[in-house]
């Protein structure tokens, strides 16, 4: 009876009465040692430096070594803009740690693990123009999936890929994450710009080393100290037409400048939140002066007394301002911001 081979890494099964002077070697060459690469064998897929283009197809070999039986993947070379590569697994169920050093020459260029003949249900790889990546992904033959948040117990309801979302702890320097005390199990190596997942409760210390930018509404719970650097506000510069009733968007910043070229009128801001200080520079017009400034009954100023903004040519002065209450009461929205002005400012 002829040897036959398991379906999922291929290790010899010899029939009754086969191979009776050589059965040791055999089991020890095409069993334990196959099994020794299951269990263990790191192999790299690819050159550095060189382009991957259509499929890169894993070796399958029946009872002798191969690529895909390895239980580590380390992917080298480059995709380019506009193409797609492919690493085909085969139709196997098998799990694999990832070592991804596979870069792109543009943000198009993309790389995918698939198994062969199912080219619909693969894994996007996160490559990028620099970095590397480690991941686990696990497949059952037809579809590559990797981690995901809900998986890892993150709480959240969206299943987030955990590879294109964070990467890997191994970063670059100018991308490093690390945690200053109490290591987080949850804090994984997030990227610049999304540390959701930072655990930012007692007594967990967590320090960014690197510019995060964020691009929507951001809630501190506590204290927020700065212990090193600055803190500021950028000025906004807000467009003023000739003839013009104008608002200040206070969800664009806390400093605003803008120039009157005409007798102009500000209302009431948009988007206002309540605590909310800054100044405004008000310039006056640089051709002529003389331009004046109305404000909405909104703006509370001492003694109840409406300042009259200098009106020199390019004459500048500058309105302090603190927004006390904000409300919205059948459709009519009232406001108390309180304003001091400080005039002519020069030397």
């Amino acid at each position: 009876m002829a040897s036959t081979y398991t379906t999922r890494i291929r290790i010899e099964k010899q029939g009754d009465g086969e191979n009776p002077n050589s059965w040791g070697d055999i089991l020890n060459q095409n069993v334990i040692d196959l099994l020794d690469d299951a269990v263990g064998a790191y192999t790299t897929i690819g050159v550095s430096g060189s382009q991957l283009v259509n499929d890169t197809v894993l070796t399958t070999n029946d009872g002798s070594a191969d690529e895909a039986r390895s239980m580590a993947l380390e992917l080298q070379g480059y995709v380019v803009s506009a193409s797609a590569a492919n690493i085909v697994l085969p139709a196997q169920s098998k799990s694999y740690v990832v070592y991804n050093k596979v870069t792109q020459t543009s943000s198009t260029g993309t790389l995918r693990i698939i198994n062969t003949g199912a080219t619909a249900t693969g894994f996007t790889v996160n490559t990028s123009t620099t970095g590397t990546g480690t991941f686990i992904i696990v497949t059952d033959g037809t579809n590559v999936r990797g981690l995901d948040a809900t998986g890892l117990g993150f709480g959240d309801t969206t299943s987030r890929n955990v590879l294109t979302s964070i990467g890997e702890i191994e970063v670059s320097a100018a991308a490093t994450i690390t945690n200053a005390s109490d290591v987080n199990p949850k804090l994984m190596a997030l990227s610049t710009t999304d540390i959701r997942y930072a655990n930012v409760s007692s007594p967990y210390t967590n320090t960014y080393g690197s510019t995060n930018i964020f691009t929507s509404s951001t809630e501190f719970n506590g204290e927020v100290k700065v212990s090193a650097g600055s803190v500021h506000s950028p000025l906004v510069t807000v467009a003023v037409s000739d003839t013009s009733i104008f608002a200040l968007d206070m969800s664009t910043g806390n400093n605003f400048v803008f120039q009157v070229s005409a007798n102009s009128t500000l209302r009431q801001p948009d988007n206002l939140n309540v605590g909310q200080q800054g100044i405004i520079y008000v310039i006056q017009d640089a051709t002529s002066g003389g331009k004046t400034l109305s404000f909405a009954n909104d703006f509370k100023f001492k003694n109840g007394t409406v300042p009259t903004i200098t009106t020199s040519i390019s004459s500048v002065d500058m309105l302090a301002y603190s927004v006390r209450s904000y409300a919205v009461s059948a459709s009519v929205t009232t406001a108390v911001i309180d304003m001091a002005a400080i005039q002519n400012l020069k030397r």
